[in-house]
C-alpha cells in the first residue's frame, strides 16, 4: 500500500511539473511570437524608409514620430500620417500615436477646406475688381464726373 501511495504521489507530481513546464513552454512561446512580431514590424518599417539614408536604418518610434512632427509643420499631412502610421507598426499599442494619426488627419481636412475658402474669396475679389474696372470705364456718367470733378479742382487752385 505505502508503495502504491508513494507512486501516486510521484505520478502526481510528475503530471504537475509536466503541467507546470507545458505552461511555461506556453509563455515562452508567446513572447517569442511577440518579440518575432515586433522584429518583422521593425523590418517593415525600415524597408518601407528604403527612401531613408543608410545611416537611418536604426530608426526609432521617436525618430518617426519627431519626423511626422517636423512633416507636420511643413504642412505636408500626408507625409506626416506616413511617419506616424510607421511608427505605429512599431508600436501597435501606443494610443497617443493613433491620437496622432487622427489630429494629423483633422488638421488636413481644415487646412484643405481653409485653402479652398481663400480661392473662393480669391476669384470672388478678382471678380469683383474685373466689374469695378468695368463700371469705371465704360459707363459715360463716370467719366463725365469724374471730368467735372477735375475741372473743378483745377478752377479751386
Amino acid at each position: 500500500m505505502k508503495r502504491n501511495t508513494s507512486s501516486s504521489v510521484l505520478l502526481f507530481i510528475l503530471l504537475y511539473s509536466l503541467n507546470v513546464i507545458k505552461a511555461q513552454a506556453e509563455q515562452v512561446s508567446v513572447f517569442e511570437q511577440e518579440q518575432a512580431q515586433q522584429i518583422a514590424n521593425q523590418i517593415i518599417v525600415q524597408k518601407s524608409l528604403s527612401d531613408e539614408k543608410l545611416e537611418n536604418v536604426n530608426i526609432d518610434t521617436e525618430d518617426l514620430i519627431s519626423r511626422g512632427y517636423d512633416a507636420w509643420a511643413n504642412l505636408e499631412f500626408y507625409k506626416a500620417a506616413d511617419y506616424f502610421k510607421k511608427a505605429q507598426m512599431l508600436e501597435p499599442y501606443n494610443s497617443e500615436i493613433s491620437t496622432l494619426i487622427y489630429k494629423v488627419e483633422q488638421a488636413r481636412i481644415t487646412f484643405e477646406r481653409k485653402k479652398i475658402e481663400l480661392q473662393q474669396r480669391i476669384i470672388q475679389d478678382e471678380r469683383m475688381l474685373e466689374t469695378d474696372k468695368a463700371w469705371l470705364t465704360d459707363n459715360p456718367a463716370t467719366k463725365s464726373v469724374g471730368l467735372l470733378q477735375d475741372n473743378a479742382a483745377r478752377k479751386s487752385h
